[in-house]
């Protein structure tokens, strides 16, 4: 179905027109695969709009490492970028990694990254909800 945006520089909150339909999408959704493209996303994000917070991003083939006591997501050109401290399932994305379809679906504030879910074996699956398994 359609979206309706709420007026803005930068089109990230919508609510539906009509009536929603959930479908399989023929094709995936891919996301970015290097995190200098990712990074240059929000910068123009920035740029349309001074005040974003926060810029919802899927990144694919990236790896959760652990640097000096820190989650990190890092790419195939070895670029990183930090999880919020708070973040502590990097072990979860860590093992979910075998599948070369995997992406991570979260939040980029310019500083940090906040996963909130991630695609592995044809589902998303909330990370919140593996809070519990250790």
């Amino acid at each position: 179905g359609a979206l309706t945006f709420y007026p803005a520089t930068t089109e990230i909150r919508a609510e539906p027109a009509g009536s929603i339909h959930f479908y399989q999408p023929e094709t995936a959704i891919v996301g970015y695969t290097v995190l200098a493209e990712a990074l240059e996303a929000f910068r123009t994000a920035l740029t349309g709009n001074p005040w974003l917070r926060e810029l919802p991003l899927l990144l694919h083939g990236m790896r959760a490492q652990r640097i000096s006591e820190r989650w990190h997501l890092v790419d195939d050109a070895g670029m990183t970028v930090p999880i919020v401290d708070a973040f502590d399932r990097g072990w979860h994305i860590r093992a979910l990694h075998g599948d070369p379809q995997t992406r991570v679906f979260g939040l980029w504030s310019g500083v940090e990254f906040q996963p909130l879910s991630i695609w592995s074996d044809g589902s998303w699956l909330q990370l919140e909800a593996l809070r519990a398994i250790k």
